[in-house]
């Protein structure tokens, strides 16, 4: 399991205020994982946002789907939010 993060680590990850994290979990944009009074958020979480985003759908949306093999490998390609993702992994508390 990938280590979840906070909406601090997670804004640092996309490059956004904490508080537009917080604004696009209210709107349900981004789907958050709540431990207690704890709001936290899986990195594949935040992948399927910027792929939203962008126009490109999830892999697991595109199997199945005709012509899809290109998408889906765009989608899979390693990308600058894997690394942003794996370098907050690090960021200690």
């Amino acid at each position: 399991m990938e280590r979840l993060l906070n909406v601090e680590e997670a804004a640092r990850v996309l490059g956004l205020s904490p508080w537009t994290i917080r604004l696009k979990i209210r709107q349900k944009s981004i789907l958050p994982v709540r431990l207690g009074r704890r709001v936290l958020l899986e990195p594949c979480e935040l992948e399927k946002y910027v792929a939203r985003c962008k126009g490109l759908a999830p892999e697991s949306m595109l199997s199945g789907v005709p012509g899809s093999s290109e998408e889906g490998q765009q989608a899979t390609d390693k990308t600058d939010l894997d690394v942003a993702v794996a370098s907050a992994k690090g960021v200690s508390r």
